[in-house]
């Protein structure tokens, strides 16, 4: 499972990125056939905890948060002026806002 562990650098605690199912099909590919029950009592004696996936909302914001969009703006303006096309392209990442319960769990 190398590449698929993760953990606190601060404590002992580790988990693995794959599933129970994931983890026992994976063996089963490599020849040692292992039942996703069996994969959970050998991880939680190997010293893996379970994890629950949780969405963490930011605590402040940066005062420079709005400069880009004040620049963009601007810049936008500016070709508006001297008769230039300006498209606009939202290209950044979705993501829901507020506290949405997230049901995953990861090993």
């Amino acid at each position: 499972m190398k590449g698929e562990t993760a953990g606190d650098p601060c404590s002992a605690v580790k988990w693995t990125r794959k599933s129970l199912r994931r983890v026992s099909a994976a063996m089963s590919e490599r020849g040692s056939s292992i039942s996703h029950t069996s994969v959970r009592r050998q991880l939680k004696t190997a010293g893996f905890s379970l994890r629950a996936n949780r969405k963490r909302l930011p605590t402040r914001e940066s005062p420079h948060r709005d400069e880009q969009f004040k620049k963009i703006e601007a810049l936008k303006r500016r070709f508006l002026r001297q008769g230039l096309p300006v498209i606009s392209v939202d290209a950044k990442k979705r993501e829901l806002m507020g506290e949405f319960k997230n049901a995953g769990r990861t090993w």
